[in-house]
């Protein structure tokens, strides 16, 4: 900032407003002053900007500041008095110390604006407070800051400082005549009046609310652990929100919204008054349920709802209401949500089918999610997500050697086609002994296999890829099929099957797919004969035995 006087240092040519007499004998005062320098001489502190004046530095008579626009300037004269001039010379405002001797306007680092004669003190702001500054602004106005705030003006003097308070009132806690709730940015308070009145007041005194209860004696509101907000008299509760839930806490916002939050939610506002509690809903859906229009998944923390709409449209909303996501399937009569034992979440209307995750698994559940996001899980894992949607299945190759719980990770896993020549072994180790071989099986014909954690490794050789989508690999449980190995509940049906037969005919009923003997429940070569399943079984395997149908 530099501190002009009223010639010699300005670089500008002077303008009609400014004081023309005065050039010459501020050149000469300037000269004065550069010879002073030269031998040693020192200026009084001076500001460091034209349009401020900071703590610890002084305006001597002659001296000025300008506004950056270069329209208004606030001026100690020469006699004394501080004057700020406007375009046209027009004066804004005035001290009236004309008369001072040897004038000097210092803006103290106590936060006060002083302004010093011979005789000592002539007239000062009154103010206080830290890393002070004194400021020409383009609009007239010359104000004086103090603690980040304006402390002081021409145009209303000095300002009072915002009123304190803590922001919230929690639950227990009471506010009596006198007191209130002052919101972060100082520009809000909720003031329990010594009338009984409870008023939120904002910027300039504008009233935003009150309870009307003027004329209550001893006054006092209470934040009640049941999480309504009372205020009382001495005859009792003249005023109450109706509120309840626990962790109650009354806030006064920095948005002038005076706000109670119960349970994690706004319970009751100035702008609005009491809150509706969102709906109830579960928070998940099982394999095999369904909802129907108007039903819901809801998060344990409330924030969230999937909602199958009457319109037929599935949305999720957030905390405010917005849409997270949607099946755009409005339109849909008679909207049904169903989670299928095979792992398949499908939308269902008087039509058909509108809407699925082409998901797959067993024990399905989806579950509305305290993120936010709602997601199914099927086959002990995330198949689909509302965020990302379908969530591609684990797989490997079916040719090579692995770490189990390194480069694979244990699991029910399937190869989809036939492979010629294919086979695999689950390990103890890698030695290549015999001894460390849990389980082994060649077939030409797809598989299924369960990895456990405690295996070792797994190798594979001619596979197919191997993969985790468990879904069908036949057109329905009841539909005829071949050789391989099935599950039995999502590729084929319990009951009583017949093959066409073959003399090299071998079957299996297992009750897991460890390939272990332990797993085999039932088996046969060279027989035609019709084979019970049970609903038990976990998988039914068939070689070269025909064509299997179903015959009860």
């Amino acid at each position: 900032m530099r501190c002009m006087t009223l010639a010699g240092s300005v670089t500008r040519r002077p303008r009609s407003r400014d004081f023309p007499q005065a050039y010459l004998l501020a050149a000469v005062v300037s000269l004065v002053l550069a010879l002073a320098m030269v031998v040693g001489g020192a200026f009084p502190a001076r500001a460091q900007e034209p349009d401020v004046l900071t703590a610890g530095q002084t305006l001597s008579a002659g001296q000025f500041i300008e506004s950056s626009n270069q329209q208004y300037r606030a001026v100690v004269q020469t006699d004394g008095n501080v004057v700020v001039y406007g375009p046209g010379n027009s004066v804004e405002f005035a001290t009236n110390t004309g008369g001072t001797a040897n004038p000097e306007l210092t803006m103290q680092t106590d936060g006060n604006l002083v302004l010093y004669g011979s005789s000592g003190p002539r007239w000062w702001t009154g103010s206080s407070g830290a890393n002070a500054k004194l400021a020409m602004q383009n609009d007239g106005n010359l104000v004086m800051y103090a603690d980040g705030r304006a402390a002081w003006s021409i145009r209303g003097g000095l300002i009072p400082r915002p009123p304190m308070g803590p922001v919230t009132l929690n639950a227990g806690q009471t506010l009596t005549a006198g007191q209130m709730l002052v919101s972060a940015n100082r520009q809000y308070q909720a003031v329990l009046q010594t009338d009984g009145n409870l008023v939120v007041y904002g910027p300039n005194n504008q009233v935003l609310f009150a309870t009307n209860t003027g004329g209550t004696a001893n006054p006092r509101l209470a934040m009640q652990p049941d999480g309504n907000l009372v205020l009382y008299g001495a005859s009792g509760p003249q005023w109450w929100t109706g509120t309840s839930g626990a962790n109650a806490q009354l806030s006064m916002q920095d948005d002038g919204n005076l706000v109670l939050y119960t349970d994690g939610r706004a319970a009751w506002a100035s702008r609005g008054g009491v809150i509706p509690r969102p709906p109830m809903g579960p928070v998940s859906l099982n394999s095999g349920q369904s909802l129907t229009g108007g039903q819901m998944l809801m998060s344990a923390n409330q924030q969230y709802r999937a909602v199958v709409q009457t319109d037929g449209n599935v949305v999720e909303y957030g905390p405010s209401g917005q849409v997270l996501w949607a099946t755009n399937t409005g339109g849909t009569a008679n909207p049904e949500l169903a989670l299928q034992t095979d792992g398949n979440l499908v939308l269902y209307g008087s039509g058909g089918a509108r809407w699925s995750t082409a998901t797959g698994g067993a024990k399905a559940q989806l579950s509305m999610q305290d993120d936010g996001n709602l997601v199914l899980y099927a086959g002990g894992r995330a198949a689909w997500a509302s965020r990302g949607g379908f969530i591609p299945y684990p797989s490997f190759s079916g040719n090579g050697g692995y770490v189990v719980g390194q480069q694979i990770a244990a699991g029910t896993y399937r190869t989809r086609t036939d492979s010629t020549g294919c086979y695999w072994e689950r390990l103890r180790g890698f030695s290549g002994s015999s001894d460390e071989i849990i389980a082994n099986n060649f077939s030409d014909f797809h598989d299924v296999v369960t990895i456990s954690p405690s295996d070792v490794g797994f190798t594979s050789s001619k596979c197919a890829t191997w993969t985790q989508d468990l879904r069908s690999i036949t057109s329905s449980p009841t539909a005829s099929f071949g050789s391989g190995t099935f599950i039995v509940g999502t590729d084929i049906a319990a009951g009583t099957w017949s093959p066409t037969g073959g003399a090299d005919c071998y079957w299996e009923r297992v009750k897991d797919f460890s390939g272990t003997f332990d797993g085999l429940i039932a088996n046969n070569y060279g027989s035609s004969l019709p084979v019970t399943i049970s609903a038990s079984d976990a998988g039914f395997s068939s070689t070269n035995c025909g064509v299997w149908t179903k015959v009860g």
